[in-house]
């Protein structure tokens, strides 16, 4: 699917997931490769597609992978959880609270501390924001360990 109908796609479910691979799926790390200087005026490299995929849940995943370096970004988006739909409650924060509600606690499975002890030892990053129309969870960690990152953001 093209970049332009995986947006589309992607705004008609509630859930976004989005994956940006690093060399994450690498068995052996390849040794680097001399890097040739570039003129100022070249042309930057054209973005790697994006891949997108609906599960049966109607959770849409879309992939662009970029082996710049050996790390994953995850982010997941919910729609329509933004400031715009707080209605009455209109400038009252009631958005950017249930991302720190959702974010900072621990899960059914899991005490918040458990949560923070995992993220720190893997090595990874962890952060919401809440714009007007939507709120986004995202961590950034060693390629390695993209399958616990996974495991995190959908607990």
């Amino acid at each position: 699917m093209g970049q332009e109908v995986c947006y589309a796609t992607a705004h008609l479910s509630r859930l976004f997931l989005l994956l940006l691979l690093g060399t994450a799926l690498a068995a052996e790390p390849t040794p680097a490769s001399p890097q040739t200087p570039t003129p100022a005026s070249a042309p930057a490299p054209a973005p790697a597609p994006v891949t997108c995929a609906t599960l049966g849940n109607g959770l849409t995943v879309a992939v662009r992978e970029n082996h710049a370096s050996p790390v994953v970004s995850l982010y997941i988006y919910v729609k329509n959880t933004g400031s715009i739909y707080e209605g009455a409650l209109l400038g009252s924060g009631m958005s950017h609270l249930m991302e720190h509600v959702v974010a900072g606690s621990g899960t059914a499975t899991r005490p918040e501390e458990a949560i923070e002890r995992t993220i720190q030892e893997i090595g990874a990053e962890s952060n919401a924001y809440t714009t007007d129309d939507h709120t986004a969870y995202h961590t950034t960690l060693p390629a390695l360990h993209y399958r616990k990152g996974l495991e995190l953001l959908a607990d």
